[in-house]
C-alpha cells in the first residue's frame, strides 16, 4: 500500500540542528584508521527499482557494479590509502576501476548524467554537484549548463568527433582535461585519447526498463560524491510521489491505447524501417499513467513484420525509392495504428515538426479521421522543451520519472486531479500547434566556479556520510554543507501520514488530541515565559529595556 499524507501535524523540534565535529572531505593520511567504518551501510543506498546496477558497502570502500556496462567501480575515501581488493570477486567479462571519492572535479560527456548531478542538491547550493564540473556536453539543455558552456572554450566535453566544430582539433587539450578530472561520466568508454581513461564511468541509466529504474540511477551518480544517503532520501520521495500519481491515474477505468512510432532511415541502404516501439520504459510510462500499450508479441504474424534483435519493437521494411511500392508499404504499416488513441512520433528531425509534417511521414493527413488519434487530436512529440541543439527528453526525461509520469497522465488521463495544474515538460501537442519551449543561458541566475562567476570560487563542501543521525522515525539525517559540516539536518517533523495504519476515525481523534496538546504546550510556554519576564524586570522588560523573548 502506498501511503498518502492527508494532513500534516507535528511537534516542532526545539533545535533545528545538533552539533557535530568539524570534518573535511578528504582524510588527512595520518588520521586514517583501518578499523574505522568509512562507509556504513546504514547511511548508504539500497537499490530497489533499478536492475542494471548494484551497490555494496565495506568499511574501507564501496563496490558499485554496472551490469549493463560490465564495470565494477571500487570507491574509497580520498586521502585514504588505496584498498587491497585482491580478494574481491570480479565477474567474468567485467573490468574494474578503483577511484577515490568524493570526486573533486568531474566531466559529463553526455546529457543524461548531468541532470542526475544537478539533483544532488544540498542546503548551501541549488546546483547539486554540478559546481564540480570542469567540462560538459554542448547538447545540455539546462540553462546553467548552457551558461557554463559560454564562459570558456575549456568547458566543452572532450570527444573526437571532427564533424562538430571545436571537437577533435586539439586532442592534447582533451588529454589534459582527462588528467585533471577525477571522474568522467559517459555512456561508454569511447574516449580514444591518451589521457587517463581509467577514470571513465559508464553511465547506463537508459538501459533500464522502467521509469523508476532509470530514475534510481541517482544513487549510482551519488556514490561518486559520497552522497549515497542523500540520494536515498531524494529518490524515496520521488518514488512515493510517483506511486501516488499512478494510483490516481489508474483509478479511471478507461485505458486509451498509446503507440510510439519511429522511422529508421540509417540501418539499411535500400529500405527505411517504420517501427512501433514498445521498449520497457515506454510501457512503464503508459501503463503507470493509466493507459494501454501493445506488447511486441502482439505483432507476431502481422504481414511483412520483422523484429530487430537489439530492441523491443516491431518493424516494417519500406523501400527508400519513391513510388507505388513505397506508398503501399507505408500504408500497410499505418494499418497497425487504426486502434491507436494517442500517437507519439519519435522520428528524428532537426526542425520542429508541425502536425501535418508529422503525419505525412507515415502516409497520413488530418483528413484520415478513421484513426482515433487523428479524429481526437492526440498526436505528440517528445520535444516540447529543449535548447537550440538538445532535448530535455534525453536529459531530465531520464532523471525525473515523476515529471515524465505527470506528462503522460496529462495526455492519457487528463481528468486526474493530481495533474490539473501540470504544464507538460516533454510531450508537445501537435494537434494544438504547440511550439518548442527553448531554454537559454539567459535564464540562469547562478554561476559555476569553473567560469569564475559570482557563485563561489570553489565547489560547495560535501560532508562525510559516515557521520549521520538516526531520527525517531528511523530516517537518517546528515551533516549540512551550510554549517561547514558541523551540524546535522533537522529530523523530519512527524506527519499524519505516519499513522495511516490506523482507522480514519482514529486519525481524526489523534489529530484533535495532538492539536489540543500543542495548544496546551504553547499556552504553558507563554504563561511561564511571561512570569519569567515579569520576575526579570518590571513591566515585562529585560534590564536593557527590550521585550522578553521565549527561547
Amino acid at each position: 500500500m502506498h501511503r498518502v499524507a492527508f494532513g500534516a501535524m507535528a511537534l516542532a523540534s526545539l533545535s533545528a540542528y545538533t552539533s557535530a565535529g568539524s570534518v573535511e572531505e578528504c582524510l588527512a593520511p595520518a588520521t586514517f584508521s583501518a578499523s574505522k567504518d568509512y562507509f556504513p551501510s546504514a547511511a548508504g543506498a539500497t537499490v530497489d527499482e533499478a536492475r542494471k546496477f548494484t551497490i555494496e558497502y565495506d568499511q574501507g570502500y564501496k563496490v558499485l557494479t554496472n551490469k549493463a556496462g560490465k564495470r565494477q567501480y571500487v570507491l574509497y575515501r580520498c586521502g585514504a590509502p588505496e584498498p587491497d581488493v585482491s580478494a574481491l570477486t570480479l565477474p567474468a567479462g567485467y573490468e574494474r576501476r578503483i577511484l577515490s571519492v568524493p570526486a573533486q572535479k568531474a566531466v559529463t560527456a553526455e546529457t543524461v548524467s548531468y541532470d542526475f548531478l544537478n539533483l544532488l542538491q544540498n542546503d548551501k547550493t541549488d546546483m547539486g554537484v554540478t559546481d564540480r564540473l570542469i567540462s560538459l556536453s554542448p547538447y545540455s539543455v539546462d540553462a546553467c549548463a548552457q551558461k557554463a558552456l559560454t564562459c570558456s572554450n575549456n568547458v566543452m566535453s572532450p570527444g573526437l568527433n571532427a564533424a562538430v566544430p571545436g571537437w577533435g582539433a586539439k586532442p592534447e587539450e582533451y588529454d589534459a582535461l582527462m588528467n585533471e578530472a577525477n571522474v568522467y561520466f559517459d555512456f561508454s568508454e569511447s574516449y580514444k585519447g591518451t589521457g587517463a581513461t581509467d577514470k571513465t564511468v559508464i553511465f547506463s541509466a537508459t538501459s533500464e526498463t522502467s521509469l523508476l529504474g532509470r530514475g534510481e540511477w541517482l544513487k549510482f551518480a551519488a556514490a561518486f560524491f559520497n552522497l549515497d544517503g542523500v540520494a536515498e532520501q531524494k529518490f524515496d520521495r520521488t518514488r512515493e510521489k510517483y506511486y501516488e500519481l499512478s494510483d490516481a491515474a489508474k483509478a479511471n477505468p478507461s485505458r486509451p491505447k498509446v503507440s510510439f512510432v519511429n522511422v529508421d532511415t540509417y540501418g539499411d541502404s535500400t529500405v527505411d524501417y517504420f517501427m512501433i516501439d514498445v521498449a520497457g520504459y515506454k510501457r512503464s510510462a503508459v501503463l503507470d499513467a493509466g493507459g494501454y500499450i501493445a506488447n511486441v508479441e502482439d505483432f507476431v504474424g502481422a504481414p511483412n513484420v520483422s523484429f530487430p534483435s537489439t530492441m523491443r519493437a516491431a518493424r516494417w521494411a519500406v523501400p527508400k525509392e519513391a513510388g507505388a511500392e513505397r506508398e503501399a508499404a507505408i500504408k500497410a504499416f499505418a494499418a497497425n495504428l487504426k486502434d491507436t488513441d494517442i500517437l507519439i512520433d519519435e522520428r528524428y528531425s532537426p526542425s520542429v515538426l508541425s502536425r501535418d509534417e508529422s503525419l505525412a511521414a507515415y502516409g497520413l493527413s488530418g483528413n484520415d479521421k478513421e484513426y482515433p488519434f487523428i479524429a481526437h487530436g492526440k498526436l505528440y512529440r517528445q520535444d516540447r522543451t529543449g535548447s537550440a541543439t538538445g532535448s530535455a527528453w534525453f536529459e531530465s526525461g531520464v532523471s525525473r520519472p515523476d515529471i515524465v509520469l505527470m506528462d503522460f497522465i496529462k495526455v492519457i488521463q487528463p481528468s486526474t486531479p493530481a495533474v490539473a495544474s501540470h504544464e507538460r515538460v516533454f510531450l508537445r501537442d501537435l494537434a494544438q500547434g504547440e511550439t518548442k519551449q527553448v531554454v537559454t543561458a539567459a535564464e540562469c541566475e547562478r554561476g559555476y566556479p569553473v567560469c569564475g562567476l559570482s557563485l563561489a570560487d570553489k565547489a560547495a563542501a560535501i560532508c562525510p556520510s559516515d557521520q549521520f543521525k538516526t531520527c525517531s522515525d528511523g530516517s537518517k539525517v546528515f551533516l549540512t554543507p551550510s554549517s561547514d559540516c558541523t551540524r546535522f539536518q533537522a529530523c523530519p517533523m512527524r506527519s499524519m501520514s505516519d499513522y495511516t495504519g490506523l482507522p480514519a476515525s482514529s486519525n481524526i481523534i489523534l489529530a484533535v488530541f495532538m492539536s489540543f496538546v500543542g495548544l496546551v504546550l504553547i499556552a504553558a510556554g507563554f504563561y511561564f515565559g511571561r512570569k519569567k519576564a515579569r520576575a526579570t524586570s518590571p513591566g515585562g522588560l529585560t534590564p536593557n529595556g527590550n521585550a522578553a523573548t521565549l527561547h
